[in-house]
């Protein structure tokens, strides 16, 4: 099977400098999203959560916009900001942001914006599949 030929198999920083980013440790917790009365993302009240978890409660990081924080009901734009918006206030050594998708490129291109804003991790889970049966609620 050929390489996706977007992917590059360029070093981390870390890599490069022959360090390794800290081993997970502590406690991580899923971080939910939240959202306007508009379906907009609650920017404020994102903050608000990540500054609670990690100052109030002693949370040692978060998983970013994974299936608890409906990675699914947010556009491209959307995921990124909500990883801006994580590094920015509790650092990339403190997030896992989530870059599951069922599109590859998609997949990709988030990766590469949690690089470039300096996210230590990232996940990727397999996609997500829909099945119908016949007990299935069709609406």
């Amino acid at each position: 099977m050929a390489a996706h030929p977007k992917v590059t198999h360029e070093l981390h920083p870390y890599r490069r400098q022959g360090l390794r980013p800290r081993p997970l440790k502590g406690i991580w917790a899923a971080a939910l999203t939240p959202f306007q009365p508009d379906g907009a993302i609650d920017e404020d009240g994102f903050r608000r959560n990540l500054r609670h978890w990690v100052d109030d409660l002693g949370i040692d990081g978060v998983f970013v916009s994974g299936k608890q924080g409906e990675f699914f009901s947010m556009s491209l734009a959307e995921r990124k900001r909500t990883f801006d918006i994580a590094v920015a206030e509790i650092g990339g050594a403190r997030t896992i942001l989530s870059c599951s998708d069922q599109n590859l490129d998609t997949v990709i291109e988030l990766a590469r914006h949690a690089q470039a804003i300096g996210s230590n991790y990232i996940v990727v889970h397999a996609p997500v599949l829909h099945f119908l049966t016949s007990r299935t609620r069709r609406c």
